[in-house]
């Protein structure tokens, strides 16, 4: 259910006719997706959501390719917990950074750090919930 909401709100963050790019869910989506190991049609399906947008289709590869790249380098060292927001955030701004060097704007620039605090915290209470449950 939470990945089809997930899909969900990253068709409507792609569509939104605003003059900025947003990537509050996708980033943070992923993340989960890498660190609960779940199936990797998931990653391409973002990719495509993200890229079906844009015609710098390869730009967009090669960039996730890098963040999911480090973000499973990360997981691999890491606990997905709420400590670990500080470790994932630059890695996301980073990568917003390298999604919108051209058109960069401060506005957009802080809208999305918010919300990538917001989901990202979203999806790691999520998986503390599912973890306790099962416990």
């Amino acid at each position: 259910m939470l990945v089809l909401l997930s899909l969900f709100f990253i068709i409507v963050e792609n569509n939104l006719p605003i003059g900025g790019m947003l990537i509050c869910v996708s980033l943070p989506f992923l993340t989960y997706l890498i660190n609960t190991r779940k199936n990797f049609f998931y990653l391409f399906l973002v990719y495509f959501l993200l890229a079906s947008q844009t015609d710098k289709y390869f730009l967009i590869f090669a960039i996730m390719f890098c963040y999911l790249a480090l973000v499973f380098f990360l997981a691999s060292y890491i606990e997905y917990n709420r400590n670990c927001i500080i470790y994932y955030l630059p890695v996301q701004l980073l990568t917003y950074y390298l999604l919108t060097y051209n058109f960069l704007t401060m506005q957009y620039f802080i809208i999305n750090a918010i919300g990538l605090l917001i989901f990202n915290y979203f999806y790691i209470k999520y998986v503390e919930f599912k973890v306790n449950k099962w416990n």
